[in-house]
């Protein structure tokens, strides 16, 4: 490697607020830019929050017919959102939810039924 390659690191969690305040610091000091003035590194950290109640429902709502599924009125999205919401699920964990239940044969073998109207 030399002084002039980039590199890209890129991490993940869904309960970042549990760290303990000593890891954060040196998870700070570690990717604290140089001190030199010739190093122009630089350090871009995003700390994203969970999506909130109107977001999971568009988010279930997307997921589930992007994966073949159907909305309709015997689903109950409102609760699916709640539930979501409460228990601190990431978007990542809705898709894999929608993801693992809705498997192709699941899809293939739902009763076809009219979707619920949009308003």
């Amino acid at each position: 490697m030399s002084a002039k390659d980039q590199i890209l690191i890129l991490g993940t969690s869904s309960r970042p607020f549990l760290l303990e305040k000593g890891d954060l610091k040196k998870l700070n000091a570690f990717f604290a830019p140089p001190k030199k003035a010739d190093d122009k590194a630089r350090v871009l950290k995003l700390f994203l929050p969970l999506p909130d109640y109107a977001s999971l429902q568009l988010l279930w709502k997307t997921l589930i017919e992007r994966h073949g599924g159907t909305i309709t009125d015997a689903l109950d999205i409102q609760t699916l959102s709640w539930v979501a919401k409460s228990a601190g699920y990431s978007a990542g964990a809705v898709d894999q939810v929608v993801s693992k239940v809705l498997t192709q044969r699941r899809v293939q073998r739902l009763p076809v039924c009219k979707p619920r109207r949009r308003q």
